[in-house]
């Protein structure tokens, strides 16, 4: 475990965004519940990251690219309206993200219609599905768990041409989850597990380190050369929570959470 987090001098890493959107803000784009704000990144904060990025030996790459020596993936989960700010900044420094689509969420308040979807995908932005309803994979018996991944490529294929990859919604996912998932079509899969990615990420399954409200440049910098203090900090409260997760239960520990305010 400690090897995949850490990685070796030519890992690369992904990295987990979802709106980009002020805090006052925070519930006019994407998903609104009593914990969302913690997902939200400043503009500002944002432009601060990108800066932190095109100053260390990383580069932002699509997963489609041949990986440079040491490729950072941007990937924007839920498809918040702010995505077309993200990618205003993200093609300031010429770079390109990763943007994972809600497909029942489209065209509804706070969310990208499908002209912006098509604009960024014309743009050069990659976009992937988030399954149709941001199901819990884990809890949907089989024939949900096969329509929320099939419908929502063919979804995005209808209007793109093409869907290669994914988001798994949650954290909620096991061999299981990603026996269909590749049942269903899909090439690459991406985690919320924090862990680094050999250059050729042969088996096209990538965790990704979260990017929180408070996540400043420091801290970005620290996880992009896998300081082992921030390491060890993301270890312990991911791999805590989903135990915790699997003990109480996905939606209580969701309601533990939002009443004692944990992140």
């Amino acid at each position: 475990m400690i090897r995949d987090l850490l990685g070796s001098p030519t890992s690369g890493l992904a990295l987990l965004y979802h709106d980009i959107v002020p805090q006052e803000e925070a519930d006019t784009s994407g998903f609104v519940t009593d914990g969302s704000w913690r997902y939200k990144l400043a503009p500002e904060m944002f432009d601060r990251h990108l800066s932190t990025i095109a100053d260390s030996a990383f580069e932002p790459a699509l997963i489609t690219d041949n990986p440079p020596n040491r490729p950072v993936y941007l990937t924007f989960d839920d498809g918040g309206r702010t995505a077309m700010e993200a990618a205003r900044q993200l093609e300031a420094y010429g770079y390109r993200g990763h943007f994972f689509i809600v497909i029942d969420r489209v065209g509804e308040d706070g969310f990208l219609d499908w002209n912006q979807i098509y604009d960024l995908d014309q743009r050069g932005h990659c976009i992937g599905s988030h399954t149709m309803t941001h199901a819990n994979l884990l809890k949907a018996n089989t024939q949900r768990c096969q329509q929320e991944l099939t419908e929502s490529k063919a979804a995005i294929a209808a209007e793109l041409g093409q869907c290669q990859s994914i988001s798994i919604p949650l954290g909620a996912y096991n061999e299981k989850v990603f026996k269909a998932v590749y049942e269903s079509g899909y090439e690459y899969i991406f985690t919320s597990e924090p862990v680094r990615i050999p250059r050729d990420h042969l088996n096209h399954r990538l965790g990704r380190w979260n990017i929180w409200y408070e996540t400043d440049p420091d801290e970005l910098a620290a996880i992009l050369e896998a300081s082992p203090p921030i390491v060890l900090k993301t270890a312990v409260r991911w791999y805590g929570v989903k135990f915790i997760k699997r003990l109480l239960g996905y939606d209580r520990f969701i309601r533990i959470r939002d009443i004692v305010g944990l992140k």
